[in-house]
């Protein structure tokens, strides 16, 4: 495997191991665990240089757990410290407290 981060053999060693950890549980359906979660989040760094230098193809197969669309949000929220789905919700909440409403439209404008 290419080294994807520039720290020394033994973190990259370590980042790997906890890489692999992410894939076997991500298969066992335990991606909800609060271990899961932290591993997800120690190898952030590591899993963003490898996606930078490697195929589509080749992210499938090291981190199964981007196929869950759940995983794709955690990354936002540590790259962009928005929450996505929580902003989402809210959205969907405020247009749905709208819409039945009788008298207004979603735009607020009759």
């Amino acid at each position: 495997m290419i080294s994807v981060v520039q720290d020394s053999p033994c973190d990259i060693e370590l980042l790997e191991k906890k890489a692999e950890i992410i894939s076997k549980d991500f298969q066992n359906s335990s991606f909800d665990d609060p271990h899961f979660e932290r591993l997800w989040f120690e190898t952030y760094e590591y899993r963003k240089n490898f996606i930078k230098q490697n195929t589509v193809e080749d992210i499938s197969k090291q981190f199964p757990a981007y196929s869950n669309p759940s995983r794709i949000l955690a990354d936002v929220k540590m790259l962009t410290g928005i929450d996505l789905s929580h902003s989402v919700q809210e959205k969907l909440d405020t247009l749905a407290d709208k819409i039945c409403t009788t008298t207004k439209f979603p735009t607020g404008i009759l």
